[in-house]
């Protein structure tokens, strides 16, 4: 990462207008804005494709002198990732899906939806954990794809959540606690179904 005042001279060089200033303040940043967007869509070409867009956005806004220099930028950044894969959610929740008499589903589009099972027993367990994670309260979800997803640190997360570090640690704790808690019944439900024997 840059200096304050280097990335302020980025900043500076992108609202007028200088072209090579953008990769050189964007290329740092989009390892980690990538890994934010993948762990929340767990789709690698939409999170290419949502990658894209929050550099869009964020090039329009600097372009136009619209980010107000804080020493915040990466924070920034990463608010524009979770406003543009929010974004993506609602747009697909508005999607209209709707059953035939034959039973197949089309979408909005006249398309027929295919539905497809996990075939592996890691990506069931994976897929629980994520669901496990969304069930969190929205803070606590964040710190812990921060921390797990993104490998960031209290500090870096602090800064980009705008609270203490202390606050941070918290979140992630009681994250942890909720989370076991979650494990703790689903391991009880799996030993009371004795269907599976």
């Amino acid at each position: 990462m840059y200096s304050l005042s280097f990335e302020n001279e980025l900043i500076s060089r992108i609202s007028l207008g200088d072209t090579t200033a953008v990769s050189e303040l964007w290329n740092p940043y989009q390892p980690r804005l990538r890994r934010y967007i993948y762990a929340k869509t767990k789709d690698a070409s939409l999170s290419d494709d949502l990658l894209q867009d929050t550099f869009i956005k964020a090039f329009l806004h600097l372009k136009k002198g619209s980010f107000q220099s804080e020493g915040k930028f990466f924070p920034w950044l990463l608010r524009i990732a979770h406003n543009v894969v929010m974004d993506h959610f609602r747009q697909i929740k508005r999607q209209l899906v709707t059953p035939t008499l034959d039973g197949t589903f089309w979408d909005q589009d006249q398309q027929p939806i295919v539905w497809e099972e996990p075939q592996q027993m890691s990506a069931q367990i994976n897929q629980g954990m994520y669901d496990m994670i969304a069930q969190l309260p929205e803070e606590q979800q964040q710190v812990v794809q921060m921390r797990i997803f993104q490998d960031m640190s209290f500090k870096e997360i602090s800064e980009a959540t705008g609270v203490s570090i202390n606050t941070a640690l918290g979140r992630m704790r009681y994250a942890l606690i909720n989370l076991r808690k979650e494990l703790d019944k689903k391991t009880i439900s799996i030993y009371e179904d004795q269907s599976w024997i």
